[in-house]
C-alpha cells in the first residue's frame, strides 16, 4: 500500500517533469520547483524528507495546490486533470475524513479581482456621479490599452491569478501622476476635472490599493500576518519599500518590477514582505551605497532621511565597530568629504598623481571603477567620519592604498605643507614623476590664485563640457557663490562638534579653518605647518 510520502513524491515528480517540459523550469529539480512556487530554498525536498517521520497538515498541501493553481493553471491546462487526480490521491491517503481539494477557491479568486476593479470604478463614480465608468476606462488609466482588463486581467484563467504587488505599485504610480487633462482623456464620460476633485480621487484610490494589499485577500499573501497585530506591524517596511521603489521608478521614467529594484540596490530581500523580517542595518547601508549612484542628490537626500527614520523606528544600530557611521552615506557628509579631500589633494590620486576622472561624480555612471571612493586610512576605523582620516580615490585604485597608511600620511603632510620638492616616493616609483609633479604644482598655484570655484570649473569639467561635481553638489548655487557656500558647509560641519579639516591656510585663504595637528589611530601627533 502506498504511503503519504510515496504519493507525494509521485505528485511532485510529475509536476517537475511536466513544468520542465512546458519550459516553466530551467531544470527538473525540486529546488527549481520550490522557487517557481514561491517557497523558501528547496522547500519541496525538505517536505519530502519530513514525511518520513511526520504526518503533514492539510493546509500545507492546500497551499501547494493553491499556488500551483493561481500561477500556472492556464499553462498546465492540458495536464490539469492529471494533476488534480494526483492531488486527490494524496488527500485520500493523508486526510480521508476531509479529502476535499481547495479548488473552490478559483471562484473566490475571480470575485477578488473583479471586486477590486469594480471598487476603483465606484471611487471614480463617487467623485463624478453622472459619469459611467467602464472596464475600458480603467484599462486606459492604469494599463494604457483599452482592452487590458478584458484581454489579460479578467480573461479566462487569468482571472484566477493574483494581482502581483508590482502591478499594484504600478497602479499607485499611475494614479500619483494622473493629471486633470489625462483623466478627462482616459474616461469617456468625464469632460472636465477640478483640481480638488482630482486630489480626492487620487488619495482615495491610493488608500484603497494599499488597504487591499494589507488585507491579504489571496491565499498567497502580500504581507506577513503572523505578528500579534497582523500585517500592520510591517507598515514601516512597506512604506520604505514603496518610497525607494517610487524614486527609482521615477528616475527610470516607468514603474519597475519590485524584484528589479532589489537587484539595482543590491538588496536580495528588498520588498519581500511575506517573510516576516525587518530590514537590517547592514543591508540598508549597502543599499544606500548603491542608491547614491542611482538617484539625483535631492531624491537621494529624501530617501536617506526616510531610511534613517526607519532605522530609528526599528532601533537598528551597528553591532560592530567596523560598520560604517550612521552618517557615512548622508548627502551632506559625502559633499563635505569630497570637497575637503579635493581641496586638500587637488583632485589628484595620492599614490600615482593621476587626476580623479570628472565622470567619477556622475550619478548616472554605471561603470564601477569609474566612481570615487572615500578610503579610511586606519584599520578598524570604518566608523569614523573624520575627514582627516580619509583619502579620496578612484575605485579602480582603492585597493592600492591597503597597508600604506604611514606612506599616505607622509604624502598628505607634504601637500598640506605646500612642499615644492617632489616627495621621494614619487621620484622612485613614477617614471614620469617630473611631468606629474609639475601638473600638481600648476593645480596648486591655480587654486591659490583663482579660488575654489574656478578650480572646480577648470579641472572637473570633462571634454564634453559636463561638470558632474558642480551639478551634483552645487546645482542650485548661483555662479560666483560657491566659495561662500563651501565656507557655510565647513562651518555647519564644525558647529556639530566634528573635527575641522586640516588644510593649508594659504590655499584656503579666507575659508581657512584649520587645526594644528593631524590625527592618527592613537590620537593627535605631528604638528603641521600652516
Amino acid at each position: 500500500m502506498k504511503t503519504i510520502r510515496d504519493t507525494f513524491i509521485e505528485l511532485i515528480d510529475f509536476l517537475k517533469e511536466t513544468m520542465f517540459r512546458k519550459n516553466l523550469l530551467e531544470r527538473p529539480s525540486y529546488m527549481e520547483l520550490s522557487k517557481k512556487l514561491g517557497f523558501t530554498y528547496n522547500w519541496i525536498k525538505d517536505k519530502k524528507d519530513t514525511l518520513k517521520t511526520h504526518h503533514p497538515q492539510k493546509k500545507t498541501f492546500d497551499d501547494l495546490f493553491t499556488r500551483l493553481s493561481q500561477r500556472y493553471r492556464e499553462i498546465l491546462n492540458d495536464d490539469w486533470n492529471t494533476i488534480e487526480a494526483k492531488f486527490q490521491n494524496l488527500y485520500d491517503i493523508a486526510f480521508p475524513l476531509e479529502a476535499i481539494l481547495p479548488s473552490s477557491t478559483t471562484n473566490t479568486q475571480k470575485s477578488i479581482k473583479r471586486k477590486f476593479f469594480d471598487e476603483i470604478k465606484n471611487i471614480i463614480k463617487h467623485e463624478f456621479p453622472n459619469a459611467r465608468v467602464f472596464d475600458t476606462d480603467i484599462s486606459r488609466i492604469f494599463f494604457n490599452r483599452p482592452r487590458a482588463l478584458k484581454d489579460s486581467h479578467l480573461k479566462g484563467n487569468y482571472k484566477f491569478r493574483k494581482l502581483e504587488k508590482s502591478t499594484l505599485f504600478s497602479m499607485i504610480y499611475k494614479i500619483r501622476f494622473l493629471t486633470k487633462t489625462t483623466l478627462a482623456k482616459k474616461v469617456r464620460d468625464i469632460s472636465s476635472v477640478e483640481q480638488l476633485t482630482l486630489n480626492n480621487l487620487k488619495e482615495d484610490i491610493e488608500t484603497y490599493i494599499i488597504d487591499f494589499i494589507f488585507s491579504n485577500p489571496y491565499n498567497e499573501k502580500y504581507i506577513n500576518d503572523e505578528h500579534d497585530i497582523g500585517t500592520i506591524y510591517f507598515k514601516p517596511e512597506f512604506d520604505l519599500t514603496f518610497d525607494i521603489w517610487l524614486e527609482i521608478s521615477k528616475r527610470k521614467k516607468k514603474p519597475l518590477i519590485i524584484k528589479k529594484v532589489g537587484k539595482l540596490v543590491k538588496y536580495d530581500s528588498f520588498g519581500r514582505l511575506t517573510r516576516g523580517y525587518i530590514y537590517s542595518w547592514t543591508g540598508l547601508m549597502k543599499m544606500l551605497k548603491h542608491l547614491i549612484k542611482l538617484l539625483p542628490s535631492i531624491e537621494y537626500s529624501k530617501i536617506f532621511e526616510l531610511t534613517w527614520k526607519y532605522i530609528e523606528k526599528r532601533y537598528l544600530y551597528p553591532a560592530l565597530p567596523r560598520i560604517y557611521h550612521a552618517s557615512w552615506y548622508s548627502p551632506n557628509t559625502i559633499k563635505f568629504h569630497v570637497l575637503m579631500l579635493i581641496i586638500r589633494g587637488l583632485g589628484l590620486d595620492i599614490l600615482n598623481l593621476e587626476p580623479i576622472d570628472p565622470k567619477a561624480f556622475n550619478h548616472a555612471n554605471s561603470i564601477e571603477f569609474y566612481t570615487f571612493e572615500r578610503h579610511h586610512l586606519f584599520i578598524n576605523d570604518k566608523f569614523s567620519i573624520d575627514v582627516n582620516r580619509l583619502v579620496l580615490v578612484m575605485r579602480s585604485n582603492h585597493r592600492a592604498l591597503e597597508g600604506k597608511t604611514v606612506l599616505v600620511l607622509d604624502l598628505i603632510r607634504s601637500r598640506i605643507n605646500l612642499t615644492l620638492d617632489c616627495p621621494r616616493y614619487y621620484k622612485k616609483n613614477l617614471k614620469n614623476w617630473r611631468k606629474l609633479w609639475q601638473h600638481y604644482l600648476e593645480r596648486r598655484e591655480y587654486l591659490i590664485e583663482n579660488g575654489i570655484e574656478k578650480f572646480l570649473e577648470k579641472f572637473f569639467t570633462d571634454e564634453y563640457g559636463n561638470n558632474y561635481l558642480l551639478e551634483r553638489f552645487f546645482k542650485y548655487v548661483p555662479k560666483g557663490k560657491i566659495d561662500q557656500e563651501i565656507t557655510k558647509i565647513m562651518q555647519d560641519w564644525i558647529s556639530k562638534g566634528r573635527p575641522a579639516p586640516i588644510l593649508n591656510s594659504e590655499i584656503l585663504g579666507q575659508l581657512s579653518l584649520v587645526t594644528p595637528y593631524l590625527v592618527n589611530n592613537d590620537g593627535p601627533e605631528n604638528e603641521l605647518k600652516k
